[in-house]
């Protein structure tokens, strides 16, 4: 047999034989690689819904809400300003206290009440008041014809 023919023969085994290992090889990393991504998938999923029930406490809360206006039987000596020191504005509600422990809602921040609006936190009510958020109105008889509603509050931007 010719030297280069023999050569050839060589290298088309070796290529063959190399072909196959990376086929083989491959195959199972692919597999490995596949099992590994839907375990990931999984691990993922599992701690995505933990991470939505505990993002769902402060998140949406079921709240009663009513409304106040800037009369210092309704509020204190000082009905312009409010617990933050800042004036008072349309678009703000007071929380109860409660809300700002257990759910973090803080001053600035912005709740959807559902039904009714987007309201930027920017007053505190008495410390009396439980799961209670007072929207701010200018008029006394707009606040009084606002009522009481029961609606679920979401703070938006968690």
């Amino acid at each position: 047999m010719d030297l280069s023919l023999r050569r050839i023969i060589i290298l088309f085994v070796v290529a063959m034989g190399l072909t196959f290992f990376l086929l083989f090889y491959g195959n199972q990393q692919a597999r490995a690689n596949i099992k590994i991504i839907a375990d990931n998938q999984k691990t993922f999923e599992k701690k995505s819904k933990e991470m939505d029930l505990k993002l769902r406490k402060f998140k949406e809360v079921n709240v009663t809400v009513t409304a106040y206006s800037p009369r210092k039987s309704e509020t204190d000596s000082t009905p312009l300003i409010t617990a933050f020191q800042k004036p008072v504005k349309h678009g703000i509600i007071g929380i109860s206290r409660d809300l700002e422990r257990l759910y973090g809602w803080k001053e600035g921040d912005e709740i959807l009440l559902e039904g009714i609006g987007i309201f930027e936190v920017g007053d505190r009510m008495h410390h009396r008041w439980k799961r209670r958020i007072d929207v701010f109105h200018w008029n006394t008889q707009d606040a009084k014809n606002f009522g009481i509603k029961q609606v679920t509050g979401y703070k938006i931007g968690v």
